[in-house]
């Protein structure tokens, strides 16, 4: 009898320690297209750059770039490609015209593939911010079924926050000696200026 008795205050006890066993989660958001990857090394930056592209994922694409509102920096964008025609319409670019531009993309249908994006220097990870520079080439079709290369040279100014986390602070896009059929990733954001 005494077992019994002892079987049910351990199970009582059992039951007592588990916090909130019979509440739902937090909601997703429903605009995510899937998980939020935090980049803890420049690899996973890479990595996770070039997946939030080929998902077309706004909140993952985000989450590559500097939050003013919880840190000290500011994010930005400047551009040095020669088929933009006024490089300096760039000046005010910030996350919301990352996030729409992406965004856009996605509602018009249009789609990254085959990307290819290579680390041109070594790096020191100990440190708490770097420039790294990635040669960037993928393929972009638009709403009418045109495949484009988009080529250059991306410079990132990279920060790491908490001694863990790598983030942008500053995009430079560059590319020069551009064919007919290829495009800078700036000529994309172009048309998302406004």
């Amino acid at each position: 009898m005494a077992r019994k008795y002892l079987i049910l205050l351990i199970s009582f006890l059992l039951l007592m320690s588990c916090s909130d066993i019979f509440s739902t989660r937090d909601p997703e958001d429903p605009n995510s297209d899937g998980d939020v990857y935090i980049s803890e090394s420049v690899n996973e930056l890479v990595t996770n750059l070039k997946t939030s592209l080929l998902t077309l994922d706004k909140n993952a694409y985000e989450s590559l770039l500097i939050d003013p509102l919880t840190t000290d920096w500011s994010y930005s964008f400047e551009t040095n490609s020669e088929d933009i025609s006024d490089p300096s319409i760039f000046v005010d670019w910030g996350i919301d015209n990352e996030k729409l531009f992406i965004d856009e993309i996605k509602i018009s249908g249009s789609a990254f593939s085959d990307i290819s994006l290579s680390l041109n220097d070594t790096y020191n990870e100990t440190l708490n911010s770097l420039n790294i520079e990635l040669d960037y080439s993928m393929s972009f079709t638009d709403t009418s079924s045109t495949v484009f290369t988009v080529k250059g040279v991306f410079t990132f100014e990279i920060i790491k926050i908490d001694g863990h986390f790598w983030y942008i602070e500053k995009w430079i896009d560059q590319y020069y000696d551009l064919s007919i059929d290829q495009l800078s990733f700036s000529k994309l954001k172009e048309p998302y200026i406004y």
